[in-house]
């Protein structure tokens, strides 16, 4: 299982569970994470072998723990596979951490003389307004984010795993000059080299991993602008002023929550400083994710951020419990009878392993006099009937986007002739215009074919 510290809350319920399972049907399980904090360590190492004796963190990296179902558990640390690479950390100034423009102004600056750099925004709004901003000033770019149909996106993708990776160098395939702007999806499993980076605040752990496509491959000096020869990054949408509270953009408490925020902005005080990656990864991941920092600040949110914390991990923890399959049963002792009698929560919650604000995948469709056509004009017949086709059917599923439940998008449902195509007969449809837009109480949506899905609330 890769990735492991990405798992929230909620969905590491059901990690824990599985790990119990596999342990008692004595099932090896390889767990995989470069920045997982220790006392999550320890609480997966519990769930697999019980009463485990305690890991103490440790600075070593990369480091192996092994654990055996009857408890016995083990620690070594290996060669890393790369050097030490010493990052510089700054955070970009600003009287409003909402403004794009001191961002494209840095970027632009930065990138005055050629470079490849990657932007890492925490919204699609975000995302897109600094893709706006830097298009107008002619500066080659190209973005990414989860309102691209799912084609466009695979698409993209692989475009720009292709430009920025191992094998390109200027003069045989890597750009002179491109800036990348995306959304978390650059976080993890996107293998890009920047030359320069550019991230909006986010929990440590996600600022480490977004490090990681930061100088990533060994190139000739010169596949590098002079200046962009020292790995630095550059973090967005932070006000750190003195003592003060540090300001983010509303939006991201939707994102992250409030808390980890607090533990970054503190490790990023001071405005500038180096980070030696990957050596740093264990402290500071350790520090981010323990309760030493709190007492080193003023701020006055920082306990109240911390109390909503363990009330929401309380609070999740709990409901996700209640969609558990097995509820007391033991494995390897009790049978499997009586296994999806368990009362779920009574409450709204959907039983989904993921936590966070609920989304729905959405297929665009364009409706005109003559019947409905996909979004590059193949026509699926006056009720959609020509979905019949396999091969268009699937088609048609490459013209999804994911959207928030909670978006005013009116009555979505299949098309009428969908009901008998297994591929789309429960799938929600979102009808745009012949100019790809479609109009609600309060919200406006338009799919641009470079720029994505575009959602304008009123006033907003």
């Amino acid at each position: 299982i890769d990735e492991v510290h990405s798992y929230d809350v909620y969905m590491s319920v059901f990690l824990h569970e599985l790990l119990h399972w596999c342990a008692g049907a004595h099932i090896p399980v390889v767990l995989m994470s470069a920045t997982l904090p220790p006392d999550l360590r320890n609480e997966l190492i519990a769930s697999y072998a019980g009463a485990a004796e305690k890991l103490t963190p440790s600075e070593d990296y990369p480091i192996i723990t092994s654990a055996l179902a009857d408890g016995a558990t083990s620690s070594v640390s290996c060669l890393p596979y790369r050097k030490d690479m010493e990052v510089a950390i700054e955070v970009l100034d600003t009287d409003d951490p909402s403004d794009i423009s001191p961002i494209v102004d840095a970027v632009d600056i930065a990138c005055s003389e050629g470079g490849c750099a990657l932007v890492i925004m925490n919204t699609v709004k975000r995302a897109q307004a600094a893709y706006r901003h830097l298009k107008a000033r002619g500066i080659p770019a190209v973005i990414l984010h989860g309102r691209l149909t799912t084609s466009a996106r695979a698409d993209r993708t692989a475009d720009v795993v292709s430009l920025l990776g191992a094998d390109r160098h200027i003069g045989s395939g890597r750009p002179d000059r491109l800036v990348v702007v995306a959304t978390q999806i650059a976080e993890q499993s996107f293998d890009v080299d920047a030359d320069i980076l550019f991230s909006d605040v986010a929990p440590v752990d996600l600022i480490l991993q977004r490090v990681g496509r930061l100088h990533r491959h060994t190139r000739p000096a010169d596949d590098r602008p002079r200046k962009l020869r020292v790995p630095r990054m550059v973090i967005t949408g932070l006000k750190l002023a003195d003592d003060q509270e540090p300001e983010w953009p509303k939006a991201f408490e939707y994102v992250y929550a409030r808390w980890t925020l607090l533990a970054a902005a503190h490790e990023l005080r001071g405005h500038a400083a180096s980070w030696m990656i990957p050596n740093c990864i264990p402290r500071l991941v350790a520090s981010a994710y323990g309760t030493a920092w709190e007492r080193d600040t003023a701020w006055s949110s920082v306990a109240d951020a911390r109390t909503d914390q363990e009330s929401r991990r309380s609070g999740r923890t709990g409901i996700a419990g209640t969609y558990l399959l097995g509820g007391n049963l033991t494995p390897g002792v009790n049978t499997l009878e009586g296994l999806h009698y368990q009362e779920a929560a009574d409450d709204d919650d959907h039983s989904t392993v993921r936590d966070g604000e609920p989304t729905r995948e959405v297929c665009l469709v364009v409706r005109r006099d003559d019947g409905y056509f996909s979004l590059d004009g193949h026509s699926l017949g006056p009720n959609g009937e020509r979905c019949s086709d396999p091969a268009l059917a699937r088609h048609v599923l490459g013209d999804c986007v994911r959207v928030r439940e909670s978006e005013p998008l009116g009555d979505l449902r299949p098309l009428p002739a969908w009901s008998d195509i297994p591929l789309l007969a429960w799938q929600d449809t979102l009808i745009l215009g012949t100019d790809q837009s479609a109009r609600f109480p309060g919200v406006t949506v338009h799919y641009d074919d470079e720029f994505g899905l575009v959602i304008d609330h009123d006033g907003r």
